[in-house]
C-alpha cells in the first residue's frame, strides 16, 4: 500500500512532469492526500481530500479506508 502526500504536486523542476502515485493503482493500492491551502495559497484553510485508487478492492476489503475516515478530525476554529 502507498500513502502519497501530494500537496505540492503542482511544483516541479524544469520540464519534468509530475507523475501522481495513483497511476500505480493497478499494481498496488494507493491513497493520495491533497490540500487546498498549499495548492491555492490560502493559509488557515484546513481543507483537503483523500482519494483511493484500489481497483482490486484490497483497501475496501481490509477496511483501511474506513479506518482513515474514522480518524480524520474536522473542526471549525
Amino acid at each position: 500500500m502507498i500513502i502519497a502526500d501530494e500537496v505540492y504536486d503542482h511544483l516541479t523542476f524544469g520540464s519534468t512532469p509530475f507523475v501522481p502515485m495513483g497511476v500505480f493503482g493497478q499494481t498496488v493500492p494507493v491513497i493520495t492526500l491533497g490540500s487546498i491551502s498549499k495548492r491555492w495559497v490560502v493559509p488557515g484553510w484546513r481543507l483537503g481530500w483523500m482519494v483511493r485508487s484500489d481497483p482490486n478492492g484490497f483497501l475496501k476489503e481490509a477496511k483501511v479506508t474506513f479506518f482513515f475516515m474514522s480518524v480524520i478530525c474536522t473542526s471549525v476554529s
